[in-house]
Parts: C-alpha cells; sequence; structure tokens
C-alpha cells in the first residue's frame, strides 16, 4: 500500500523533526511536536475516507460529479470551516492587547472604513 509506508513516515517525521529543531535555535520559537501529531491524525482520520470516495466515484465513472461536488464544498465550507475547526488546532488566537499597536491598526482600519 501507497500511504502505508513505513520508512517513507520515519524519514519524513526525522526530516521535521530535524527541521523543528532548527527553526526552534535559529528564530527563537518551536514549531511543537502536538501540532506534528495532530496533523498526522487529522491525515489517519480524514485521508482513507477521502481517497475511498474518491475511488468509488472515478470506479464509477462519475468524475465530472466528484470536481463539481469538491468544488462546491470548497465554495461554500472550506473557507467557513477552517477558522471554526481547523485553524484552533493549531494556532492559539487571542484578542490584541491594549496599546499603541492596537491603536495603530483601530486608526488604520477606521480611516479605510473597515470598521
Amino acid at each position: 500500500m501507497v500511504g502505508l509506508d513505513a520508512e517513507n513516515e520515519y524519514c519524513t517525521i526525522a526530516f521535521l523533526a530535524s527541521v523543528m529543531i532548527c527553526h526552534s535555535n535559529q528564530y527563537g520559537y518551536s514549531l511543537g511536536s502536538r501540532d506534528l501529531i495532530k496533523g498526522m491524525c487529522l491525515s489517519i482520520v480524514l485521508g482513507p475516507s477521502i481517497v475511498s470516495a474518491i475511488i468509488v466515484i472515478v470506479q464509477e465513472g462519475h468524475t465530472w460529479l466528484y470536481i463539481f461536488g469538491r468544488l462546491c464544498l470548497s465554495f461554500h465550507c472550506d473557507d467557513d470551516m477552517y477558522p471554526v475547526l481547523i485553524a484552533p488546532l493549531f494556532n492559539k488566537f487571542t484578542p490584541l492587547p491594549e496599546g499603541d499597536l492596537r491603536l495603530q491598526i483601530e486608526n488604520l482600519a477606521s480611516s479605510l472604513s473597515f470598521l
């Protein structure tokens, strides 16, 4: 099976771990192994179902149906679901504290009629 190539996965994990250590030392922040594990878990959970659906649709000869459905799903759901479901898994969102930076951003937004 292509998706369960253990040697490839071990090499990928080792490479990503070395990149994380390099970035952590060079830039002073950590990418975190939790994000790597969450991403792998999402791939394990969502990957087989998506791939099996694609295989079934293509075997049935309804490639156009898959393309149309995926485009509709992408246009209507992906942009709405990402900030609510996926982004909070990997990022921590906190309000910008009061201060000069916040004031400058608010002034810029109001001058552009954004707020």
